[in-house]
């Protein structure tokens, strides 16, 4: 008699299990394309999963589009990070030498903490300043050696090669690294 009433509501079991399941909506179609833009996008960005995922949905599945929004999203929140951590203190840093042909350009770059000076990102964004300084339209007019001083506010208005300023540059990376970071003076040679 127990057998026979277990193997009913076994049955009985399985059969409500099947109708839930067939109750869900299943989608190949969006599992498949986007599951490999998803891993393009992490590779390309080197955002988390969720992250990935959301600008994705926010643009359609348009690869271009939710890299574009990725940018902008993390624009803003470096400005904001920025602007909450503008208080503190940069009396750590590092200066940063770029020689090309016959003309250097020296450039600060200030942090909170020397860890974050060592750091990589750190060191690749003291790298751009000093290549955007050194690409900076100020000329030579003589053949005598000529030394122009560039306050902070100037550097952090130069326009990088990828059309945003400095200031923008730093702010993003603030963002990431979540640390206040300011650009100092500047001086070509």
């Amino acid at each position: 008699m127990l057998c026979r009433s277990s193997s009913v509501i076994c049955r009985s079991l399985t059969s409500s299990i099947n109708q839930s399941l067939s109750n869900f909506h299943w989608s190949a179609a969006v599992g498949a394309s986007s599951k490999s833009d998803l891993a393009a996008l992490r590779k390309k960005t080197g955002y988390s999963l969720s992250i990935c995922k959301k600008a994705l949905s926010e643009n359609n599945n348009d690869l271009k589009s939710a890299e574009q929004w990725l940018r902008d999203q993390a624009q803003a929140q470096g400005w904001a990070k920025a602007q909450k951590l503008q208080g503190r203190n940069t009396s750590q840093g590092l200066l940063g030498l770029r020689i090309v042909g016959d003309t250097a350009a020296v450039v600060e770059l200030n942090c909170e903490t020397d860890f974050v000076a060592r750091n990589k990102k750190f060191i690749s964004i003291l790298d751009s300043i000093a290549n955007t300084c050194l690409n900076s339209p100020v000329k030579q007019e003589s053949e005598t050696i000529t030394k122009v001083d560039i306050s902070s506010a100037d550097v952090s208005s130069l326009k990088t090669l990828e059309g945003s300023t400095l200031a923008d540059l730093v702010a993003l990376n603030i963002g990431q690294i979540g640390e206040n970071m300011s650009i100092g003076n500047s001086t070509i040679i």
